[in-house]
C-alpha cells in the first residue's frame, strides 16, 4: 500500500534551508507582514493569485524600503519553492517574479557613533572586574571587528587566535566564513577576557552580578549590555549596528582602504551593500572638494570675480 503524505508548506521548505536562527527569525517576521497584506495567516501559497501578490507588492511601499524589499525577496523565494512543489502555477510565478523590487533608500538605522563616545565606552570597561572584561570583549568585536549582533552570539572561544590577533566568524549571515584582524586595544581586550574565560563554547558569555561566568550571551542580550555601558559612560544609547557602520566607514575612508576591503570585513558579497553603511556626509565631501580645488589651483579665475573662500575655511 502506498502512503500519501500531505504536500509540505513552501514557506517551511524555505525556512529549512536557511543557515542561521537569525535568518529564520527575519523570514518569519517577513512572512507575518506578507500575511497581513494578503489577509490570510498563514498564506495558502497553492491558491494565492497574481492579484493577491501584486497587492502585497503595492502594500510594501508603506514600509521602509529595506524591510519592504526583504519581505518581497521572501515572497519570491517561497513562490519558487511552491513552483518546484507543483502547487503554484508556473506562469503566475513568472509574472510575479517580473515585478520589480522597491526603489529608493531607507534612512539610517539608529544614530552615528563618534570617536569621543567610543573612547568613553572603552573607559567604562577599564575596571578589572569579570563583567568589565566581558563587556570589553563585546566592545572589541563590535567596534574593531564590525560584527553583527547575531554574530556576537555565534563566535566561539576557539575562534579567537591570540597569537595572530585574528577573529574567525564561521556562522556569518548567509553561512559566510571570514577572518578579521583585531588590532591593538581590541586584541588586548579580548586577551584580557580570555584570561578568565572558562574555555570552550561561546566566546561571549553571561556574567552575573557576583562575577560568575555562565552560558552564552544571546543576541537579544547585546542591546541590554550596551544600554548599561552607555549609562555608565554618560553616552546616549547606541545600537550594535552603529559600531558596525562606523567600522565599515573607517575602513572605506582610510587611505589604504576601499569598498572591497570593507566588504571583506563586513561579510558582504556585494560592495553595493557595503556602500550603504558609509556614514560620511556633506562635511566630508566638502573637505575633499576643497582639497582638490587647492591642489589643482582652483581652475581659471573669472575676470572681475573674486575667488570665494571655502566654507571649511570660513567656518
Amino acid at each position: 500500500m502506498t502512503t500519501l503524505t500531505a504536500s509540505p508548506d513552501p514557506a517551511d521548505l524555505y525556512l529549512a534551508r536557511l543557515g542561521t536562527d537569525h535568518s529564520r527569525a527575519t523570514v518569519r517576521s517577513a512572512l507575518t507582514t506578507v500575511a497581513k497584506l494578503v489577509g490570510a495567516d498563514p498564506v495558502d501559497w497553492g491558491h494565492v493569485t497574481y492579484v493577491d501578490l501584486a497587492r502585497v507588492r503595492a502594500g510594501l511601499t508603506a514600509y521602509s524600503t529595506d524591510w519592504g524589499n526583504t519581505c518581497w525577496t521572501v515572497t519570491r523565494q517561497v513562490l519558487l519553492e511552491a513552483r518546484r512543489l507543483g502547487v503554484a502555477d508556473p506562469h503566475m510565478v513568472d509574472d510575479v517574479l517580473a515585478l520589480p523590487r522597491l526603489r529608493g533608500r531607507s534612512g539610517r538605522l539608529g544614530r552615528d557613533l563618534d570617536d569621543d563616545e567610543l573612547e568613553a565606552l572603552f573607559d567604562a570597561v577599564a575596571p578589572d572586574t569579570v563583567q568589565c572584561r566581558r563587556d570589553g570583549a563585546l566592545l572589541a568585536v563590535l567596534a574593531y571587528g564590525g560584527l553583527r549582533r547575531s554574530e556576537c552570539a555565534c563566535v566561539g572561544a576557539a575562534d579567537w587566535d591570540q597569537a595572530a590577533s585574528l577573529l574567525t566568524v564561521r556562522q556569518g549571515k548567509g553561512r559566510k566564513f571570514r577572518q578579521i584582524p583585531i588590532p591593538g586595544v581590541g586584541a588586548d581586550l579580548l586577551d584580557r577576557w580570555a584570561e578568565v574565560h572558562p574555555g570552550g563554547g561561546q566566546l561571549l558569555r553571561r556574567v552575573d552580578r557576583w562575577g560568575n561566568v555562565g552560558g552564552g550571551l544571546s543576541a537579544s542580550a547585546v542591546p541590554k549590555v550596551l544600554d548599561r555601558l552607555c549609562l555608565t559612560a554618560g553616552v546616549a544609547p547606541v545600537s550594535a549596528h552603529a559600531f558596525r557602520a562606523k567600522r565599515i566607514t573607517d575602513v572605506i575612508a582610510h587611505p589604504n582602504g576601499d569598498l572591497s576591503l570593507a566588504a571583506q570585513l563586513a561579510g558582504h558579497s556585494s560592495t553595493t551593500v557595503t556602500a550603504r553603511y558609509d556614514r560620511r556626509g556633506l562635511d566630508d565631501l566638502r573637505q575633499v572638494v576643497d582639497h582638490l580645488a587647492t591642489r589643482s589651483g582652483g581652475g581659471a579665475t573669472v575676470v572681475g570675480l573674486a575667488r570665494r573662500p571655502s566654507a571649511t575655511k570660513a567656518a
